[in-house]
């Protein structure tokens, strides 16, 4: 009886065709299955049919209940990071400036304490 199970499965995720993730959904599919071979050990692929629908209007339906992932759905992501990545170069090249801008004060902070003190010497 398993055979029947695995082959209801096999042809609902041959009807899926790898569109959206089914893993999950099969997994639980399998388990109600195997219950109802319990309840009903007799039962045949038709059976399944009758009682839980035919594999192709159960791949259907999951397919239109999933989260569609269109070509608009995708270009509205695309442009989203696009905008993301752009905030976050701009912060970082930001943030290098900064660096580099008090850095060089710094730096001239130093130079101008080295030649007020060069030539003397300095002692406790």
């Amino acid at each position: 009886m398993n055979d029947a199970i695995e082959e209801y499965i096999k042809d609902i995720k041959k009807n899926i065709y790898h569109l959206v993730p089914s893993d999950e959904y099969l997994d639980d599919l399998r388990q109600n299955l195997l219950e109802y071979a319990q309840q009903f050990p007799d039962f045949t692929y038709t059976d399944l049919m009758e009682q839980f629908g035919k594999p192709e209007d159960l791949a259907a339906e999951f397919i239109n209940n999933q989260r569609p992932y269109g070509p608009k759905e995708r270009a509205a992501f695309r442009n989203k990071l696009r905008i993301f990545l752009f905030v976050a170069i701009a912060i970082i090249v930001i943030l290098i400036l900064l660096i580099a801008v008090s850095s060089r004060q710094r730096q001239a902070m130093y130079s101008d304490v080295t030649t007020e003190t060069e030539g003397e010497l300095i002692t406790e």
